[in-house]
């Protein structure tokens, strides 16, 4: 393996451990504490930081489909 696909790679896992976290924060920020808890108080930081954390992983996601509409159908 090159050095090349190691750094994609970690960046991967980087990449999808930043996007997890970002749904932690918010889950917790939302003051969701399970189902035998009542909620608490939302914490709205957690809440903004969850977000931002998720948004990498959201304009990721509408760049490749916007890329895949726009490759031409190979079957035809």
């Amino acid at each position: 393996m090159n050095i090349k696909n190691r750094i994609s790679n970690v960046l991967s896992g980087v990449f999808v451990g930043l996007t997890l976290l970002g749904i932690l924060l918010i889950v917790v920020g939302a003051g969701l504490r399970g189902k035998n808890n009542g909620a608490g108080e939302t914490n709205i930081y957690f809440v903004i930081i969850g977000i931002v954390l998720i948004l990498p992983f959201a304009f990721y996601m509408i760049k490749a489909f916007i890329k895949q509409r726009k490759r031409p159908d190979k079957d035809s």
